[in-house]
C-alpha cells in the first residue's frame, strides 16, 4: 500500500465513492456473477450473514459469455452445446461444476441452475458483475461463445479479442431487459484485479484496460476492485505465490472498501455483531466438555439468537 508522511492511509482515502451506490441491508438479495473475484466478495457476504446468490453457472470470464448465460436465463432458452468425455456431460455455457453422468442429467442440472440465475435476477435489488478477461472463445461448429472449452481440443475453437462497441452494444441491451423485468435492481460492475497471464503480460494489459472502458461507457455504477488491488496496494504481497491471485490478505482490503460504500449504520451494526460471533464460532475449543468449553458454547449460541432477533433476514 502507498505510504503518506504519516504512516499508512486507509483504503478508503483514495476513493471518492459514486453519487446513488448502492446501500445494501440484511435480507436484500444480492446476485454475483463473472469471473472468480464475484466468488471471493459472495463467500464473504454469505459467511457475514447476507442473502447472496453466486454464479449459478459456475464462474465465467468474458463479458459476452456472461451475457449469454443471462439472455438465455430470461429468455427460458437451454439450448447449446453439450461436450462428452466419456460419461461425462457439460455444457458450453456453465462451468465444469455444471455437469450430468448422462444427457438427461446434465440437462437436468443445467435447466435448474439457469431458473435460479432467472430467479434471481428477477428478485435480486444489487447485481454485482466481475469482468475477468476480452480473451474469448468461440466454438468453429457454431460461432457462438463458449464459457468454458472443457478442455476439448483446440481446434475445435477460435480465440479472439472482442471489440468494445461490440460488448457495450450487447449490454445496453441486456440492461435494459433485465430491468424491465426488475426495476428495482442496480447494477454494479467491475473489472477482475486477477492476472491472466498466459495471455501475455502485455495482451493482459490492453484486455483490462478494455473492459474498464467497456464499464466506463455502459455508464452504470462501478466498484474499483481492480484499481484497489493494482494502483493503491500494488506489491506482490498481495497476490498468491502465483502472482497473479489476489491473496486472503488483498480480499480483505476489498472487501473493507466494499463494506464502506455499501453498509449503512444498522448494517455495519449488525455486521460487526456478526463478526464477533464468526470470531467465537470459529475458536477452537481444546476441552469441549469442560464446564469452561459449554459455559463459552451457551453464550456463543446466545449471541446467535440475539443477532438473529435484531433482523429473521440474517443468514446464520
Amino acid at each position: 500500500m502507498i505510504l503518506s508522511d504519516t504512516g499508512m492511509e486507509k483504503i478508503t482515502d483514495y476513493f471518492n465513492k459514486p453519487d446513488g451506490f448502492p446501500v445494501i441491508n440484511y435480507g436484500d438479495e444480492i446476485l454475483l456473477l463473472g469471473s472468480c473475484f464475484s466468488n471471493s466478495i459472495g463467500d464473504k457476504l454469505n459467511y457475514f450473514g447476507f442473502n447472496s446468490t453466486i454464479n449459478p453457472l459456475g464462474v465465467v470470464f468474458h463479458p459476452l459469455a456472461l451475457a449469454k448465460q443471462m439472455e438465455r436465463a430470461l429468455n427460458n432458452d437451454f439450448t447449446g452445446k453439450i461436450f462428452a468425455n466419456d460419461d461425462i456431460h457439460l455444457h458450453s455455457l456453465a462451468s465444469s461444476e455444471i455437469y450430468g453422468l448422462s444427457l438427461d442429467a446434465l440437462k437436468e442440472n443445467y435447466r435448474r441452475q439457469l431458473t435460479v440465475l432467472k430467479q434471481s435476477l428477477v428478485s435480486s435489488r444489487v447485481l454485482f458483475i466481475t469482468f475477468g478477461s476480452m480473451h474469448g472463445y468461440w466454438l468453429n461448429e457454431t460461432n457462438e461463445i463458449v464459457s468454458n472449452c472443457h478442455k476439448q481440443h483446440p481446434s475445435n475453437f477460435t480465440k479472439r479479442v472482442s471489440e468494445i462497441d461490440e460488448i457495450v452494444n450487447f449490454w445496453n441491451q441486456l440492461i435494459a431487459d433485465f430491468k424491465t423485468i426488475n426495476p428495482k435492481l442496480q447494477v454494479v460492475f467491475t473489472v477482475s484485479p486477477v492476472r491472466y497471464t498466459r495471455d501475455g503480460i502485455l495482451e493482459n494489459t490492453l484486455s483490462k484496460s478494455r473492459l474498464i472502458e467497456v464499464c466506463n461507457q455502459l455508464n452504470q455504477l462501478y466498484f474499483p476492485s481492480f484499481e484497489l488491488i493494482n494502483d493503491v496496494l500494488r506489491d506482490f504481497s498481495f497476490f498468491e505465490s502465483d502472482q497473479s491471485h489476489p491473496n486472503q490478505k488483498a480480499i480483505e482490503e476489498v472487501w473493507k472498501l466494499f463494506a464502506d460504500w455499501m453498509f449503512n449504520s444498522e448494517t455495519e451494526m449488525i455486521y460487526q455483531k456478526v463478526k464477533e460471533l464468526r470470531i467465537r464460532e470459529s475458536h477452537r475449543l481444546l476441552f469441549p466438555d469442560s464446564k469452561q468449553s459449554l459455559e463459552f458454547q451457551r453464550i456463543t449460541k446466545e449471541k446467535r439468537e440475539q443477532i438473529c432477533s435484531l433482523s429473521p433476514s440474517i443468514l446464520l
